[in-house]
This record gives structure tokens, sequence and C-alpha cells, in this order.
């Protein structure tokens, strides 16, 4: 605890590096990429892309500390030990490979090095991993073996609770801050070391011309990969990725409709701030595939006219659409498979992937995390 203090004394707490880009509305430089609805060869998606069940870590036991929460966190550490951080009962796990159950650290509550509303859980794949704490007041910085090494309060950076996104490299961590009346993130890449600080500042802007709602505000769903941030769009499918001094280095344009952005609803008992679509940036899966996932609700106009009346009855069921996408390095669209052809795969939400040709699924069903090895033909 004693280095914990001595480091925090190091925080620069005045911003004094600060890079704003400015509205990033503007078409980039360069690198647009252009991909249609759906892929010309897509007819031979759902036989060229097969998912390998590999192992399946949270299985019930005689030990209910393996047992995992809700909607975890998931990343990969050293010899490909798998890291599980839920909210519920504020627990990070350890399991090998093959999916043997090695250890629980940190209980719930606010004390030094534990668990209240965790965020994220990064891992830089040697070392450390990151817990964005306390509801996003706070960055704890563990060991691989779950030992808390440092500790800082967002405060300190002169953030309040951003969100997390990831490593942008060895020593600069992702972060965002929503911003009320537009589409879109105030970002800040921190800089680790003796002295904590951002190094660089800037804002990502998908409002495009579009009329906000002053009370909305969006949280932004953004990825590291490869070295810069890779940012959705809300309202249509299209990416930006960014350096770490906020410049558009490439972005990335599918004609395909259905996506739609947050909206404030007035509703008889209040406010309600709706969304019925999520855009994800893609993993990277192997040295040759990144993939990605999208989902959207096809029948958005009769579910907010639902909100809008006084009753509650006779509620209509949400039409949902979605899309796992195959992207080369190039970012070209290779495959695209739909709801059923991506139900006969697996069924979940793709939490994290190795790099190295495996995804690892969060299962609602089963409520644990299943690893698969993807394998895509050409």
């Amino acid at each position: 605890m004693a280095n914990t203090t001595c480091l925090k004394r190091f925080v620069l707490l005045a911003l004094t590096v600060l890079h704003f880009a400015g509205c990033t509305s503007e078409k980039p430089d360069r690198g647009v990429v252009h991909n249609p609805e759906y892929p010309e060869n897509n007819d031979r998606a759902a036989e060229s892309v097969r998912f390998i069940k590999v192992a399946e870590y949270g299985l019930e036991s005689d030990d209910d500390e393996s047992i995992i929460g809700q909607w975890p966190q998931v990343a990969i550490g050293p010899e490909n030990t798998v890291y599980v951080l839920d909210a519920n009962p504020g627990r990070l796990r350890a399991y090998s490979a093959d999916g043997t159950f090695l250890w629980a650290r940190l209980q719930a509550g606010e004390g030094p090095g534990e668990i209240s509303q965790p965020g994220n859980l990064v891992s830089d794949g040697r070392q450390y991993l990151y817990i964005h704490n306390q509801g996003g007041a706070r960055l704890d910085q563990f060991t691989m073996d779950g030992e808390l090494v440092f500790s800082i309060g967002m405060q300190d950076l002169g953030m309040s609770r951003p969100r997390l996104h990831g490593l942008l490299n060895d020593s600069t961590l992702a972060f965002s801050e929503f911003v009320r009346g537009f589409y879109g993130s105030e970002i800040r890449m921190v800089r680790m070391g003796d002295a904590w600080r951002v190094a660089s500042a800037f804002t990502i802007d998908f409002t495009d011309g579009m009329e906000v709602d002053d009370r909305l505000f969006s949280l932004l769903s953004a990825e590291t990969l490869d070295g810069q941030l890779v940012a959705p769009d809300l309202d249509e499918f299209k990416f930006r990725i960014y350096n770490e001094s906020g410049t558009v280095t490439k972005e990335i344009i599918r004609d395909l409709e259905g996506l739609s952005a947050p909206q404030m609803i007035e509703i008889p008992s209040g406010l309600l701030q709706a969304r019925y679509s999520s855009l994800s940036a893609p993993f990277r899966l192997d040295e040759d595939w990144l993939i990605g996932q999208a989902k959207w609700t096809e029948n958005e106009d009769e579910l907010v006219a639902f909100y809008l009346k006084a009753s509650r009855e006779n509620r209509p069921a949400a039409i949902t659409r979605s899309t796992l996408d195959f992207y080369d390095n190039d970012w070209n669209l290779i495959y695209s498979l739909n709801a059923d052809e991506q139900e006969s795969l697996f069924q979940g939400t793709i939490m994290a992937s190795d790099g190295h040709g495996h995804v690892f699924i969060y299962s609602r069903t089963t409520g644990t995390v299943i690893k698969y090895r993807v394998e895509v033909d050409v």
C-alpha cells in the first residue's frame, strides 16, 4: 500500500498536454473502405466458417467460486490463462486454457483491491491486468496472480467516470467520457508510468448534422486494435479508426440499413433513453482475419409507439436481426452470416479474442464462457 501512495503523489493533476482533434465528422484524409451490403461470394459463408468448441469456463462444480455471473468481462493472459470478471459477486477468476478453475480473487466492496460495479477488464497479455472499478471512478492495476499493484482515481486524471476501452500500446490506455447532446464521446489517452497523465485528448462525433436531444448521452463501444482505436458509428454501419493523437487513419462504410441512433422518448411515466441497435468494433481473430457483430431491431417504430401509450398491454415482440462479419486485414468484408447461420455455429456474444484464432463467447443460456477455435476458408 505504501508503494501505491507514493505513486499517487506523482500523478499530474493538470491536463497539460491536451490535443483536441475537433469534430471528426469530416471525411478522413485517406483510407476509405466501402463495403457492399453483402459480399459477392457470401453464399459460401455458412460452409466457409467453422466454430469448434475447445473449452468451457464456469461450469457448475462443488466450488461456487468458479461459477460465473451475468455479462462477465474476459481477458487473456500468459500461457492462455483466461481471466473472467463479473460484477456479482464482484470477483476475478482465473482458469487454465482447458477450462480448469485455478483461483478466485477480489471480494465485493470499495476498499483497496475490492470490486464494485466494474466496467471493464484489460490484460497486457504478459504482466498486468487492469480493472475499471467503482462504477468507473477508479482504475486498479493487478498482477496476473490477482495481487493489487497500483490504484488511481479517475478524478486525479481530470475525469469523473469514464469508460475504459483497452490498451493502445504498452504504455497507453484509452478512455472515453460521454457528453450530452451529441452522438459521440471525449477520448482521453492516458500514459502510464511513474507519472500517470493524459497524453492526448480528442472528440469523436458521429452526429453529422442530426438533431440530438440535449438530454441524450451515448456510450462509445470502441475497442483498441493494432495500436489504434476503432469507433463504431451509432446511426449507420460505419467504423472510424483513430491513432493516439486523434487523426482518422481509416473509415469503413457498409451499405447495410437497419442501425439507428439512440433516442429520447417522452413516455407517460417520464423520460426513456432507448437504443434498438448495436455495432461492435471487431476483434482481431488472427493474423489474417477480423471478426465483429451487429444487431438491430426491425420493428423499432412499433416498439416506440408502444412506449408512447399510457397502457402497457399487448407489448409487441422485438424482431431482431444480426450479422456476424469477417474482414480481411484491409477491412474488406469477406463473409457476413445472418442470425440463423450464426446460431448454427454458436449462441451468445463474443467477449474477447486471443488473436490466435480463438474467441470467447458468453452464453446466457448456460451462464458460462465458451472458447471456440474459428476456422475460416478463403
